[in-house]
């Protein structure tokens, strides 16, 4: 992991230690943890609440900086992003959903605590990263779906079919064999 991926993901576990708001890691960095690792610059995250504005107060403490710019932008998305004080531009950040959804209360109350790159962190269970990478929808998210239906025998299909349907999204297929 580079540097400053592992500068991010302890920003996210340092806010989650000073706002005592849930903090979930989704997108790249949970598909590492349910299938082989590849590689992403970004950490995204799902926290348990509304206030964003708590989070970015809280972030100059966490060693992150909020950008008011992409604050002003992302604010409609119920969305805020981080970043490294030294990374004020480009793909190195940490983008905070809100959860907004009753489905993102779901996923943070699934959430696993797992060591992610030598750091106790809580991560999407798989079948909510498989859910979330199919809300997404982009090329990438469909080949981490992939990777992880390959990568993990036990998935709790009946969970991830009642998701799908909540969401009105299409399932892909179990693994063979």
């Amino acid at each position: 992991m580079s540097d400053h991926l592992e500068r991010l993901l302890k920003g996210a576990v340092a806010l989650r230690e000073l706002t005592n708001v849930d903090v979930v890691v989704i997108g790249g960095v949970a598909r590492g943890a349910w299938a082989s690792p590849r590689a992403t610059q970004d950490i995204d995250v799902i926290v348990g609440t509304t206030d964003l504005g708590s989070l970015i107060d809280a972030a100059p403490r966490a060693g992150l900086v909020s950008v008011p710019a992409e604050a002003a932008a992302l604010a409609s998305a119920d969305m805020t992003r981080l970043r490294l004080p030294d990374q004020l531009r480009g793909p190195v950040r940490l983008d905070v959903i809100a959860a907004v959804h009753p489905y993102y209360e779901r996923v943070i109350e699934r959430a696993r605590t797992l060591t992610v790159f030598g750091l106790e962190v809580r991560v999407a269970c798989p079948e909510d990263v498989i859910v979330l990478k199919l809300l997404a929808d982009r090329p990438q998210d469909r080949a981490d779906v992939r990777a992880i239906i390959d990568a993990n025998d036990e998935l709790d299909w009946g969970l991830l079919r009642e998701e799908a349907v909540s969401l009105e999204l299409t399932l892909p297929e179990p693994r063979d064999g």
